[in-house]
């Protein structure tokens, strides 16, 4: 009788804990995606840069992107106001071969759309060294695994954020965001599974230094991506970035505007 007690009221706090949350995943709204990386290779110019422009689908909706054309897209260089055209070529992707990368410097991202004006201010973030690649093969139960470590060189005493990129020759990309909280002044170790690696496979890898805000972007982005279907699994929801309506800020605009310098490496498997 205790026991059937016990679990009425067990039973009990839980409901009364429970509170209901819906979530529209799909309400047909489209919404502006604003996909504008300043990519800047260490070593090169930096000066070919693409902003792609499209709209939204509903969540489960699997059918083709639909572009955004006709719109002015620029980026203003803050420190002297040197303006960036980027000319429409292919319907949603407007192009510059002038674009002038400078680290800690500030740029704003102006697009005019539909009479709208969407706004995006960003700083050129540096990216701190690989020192070096290292792979271990372990047996892991029965199956051969291979790891493959890149170490990041740290400076002491300055917030590094890094975005990086993994892309084996057979397989999807796969992607992390780390930072140097528990490694300030050391290296930062960055691990990539490599499944059914063999000798002589290439592995690219790009590594990015990124703001503490498209950290925190990144981290929700590759979180959703990558939710299970258990219990606490993520929902994926619309994640705002960083572009803003001026004239209405209370449309929801995805996407986001970043500036990052970045390292390009090929890992070529040894054993």
């Amino acid at each position: 009788m205790k026991n059937i007690i016990r679990l009425l009221f067990i039973v009990y706090i839980l409901s009364a804990c429970t509170e209901v949350i819906e979530v529209d995943l799909n309400d047909g709204q489209k919404r502006l995606v604003v996909e504008a990386s300043m990519n800047w290779e260490k070593g090169s110019l930096g000066n070919n840069q693409v902003v792609k422009l499209s709209y939204s689908t509903p969540y489960y909706d699997q059918g083709s992107i639909e572009m955004v054309p006709g719109a002015e897209v620029k980026v203003i260089k803050l420190n002297d106001n040197t303006e960036f055209l980027f000319t429409e070529g292919e319907a949603g992707y407007y192009m510059t071969e002038e674009f002038v990368p400078e680290l800690g410097t500030s740029y704003k991202l102006e697009i005019v759309h539909n009479g709208e004006v969407y706004e995006a201010t960003e700083t050129m973030q540096s990216v701190s060294n690989i020192e070096k690649i290292e792979e271990k093969k372990e047996n892991i139960f029965g199956s051969e695994q291979t790891t493959i470590t890149v170490y990041v060189d740290d400076d002491e005493g300055v917030d590094n954020f890094f975005h990086c990129e993994f892309y084996p020759l057979d397989g999807d990309m796969e992607q992390t965001v780390r930072n140097d909280a528990f490694s300030d002044g050391k290296q930062v170790l960055i691990e990539y599974e490599y499944e059914e690696a063999v000798a002589g496979d290439q592995l690219e890898i790009n590594l990015y230094g990124i703001s503490i805000t498209y950290y925190n972007f990144m981290g929700i982005l590759i979180e959703q991506s990558e939710g299970g279907g258990g219990p606490f699994a993520t929902v994926p929801v619309p994640l705002k970035g960083n572009c803003k309506n001026i004239n209405n800020p209370e449309e929801e605009v995805l996407g986001y505007f970043r500036l990052s310098q970045f390292i390009h490496e090929v890992y070529t498997v040894k054993e």
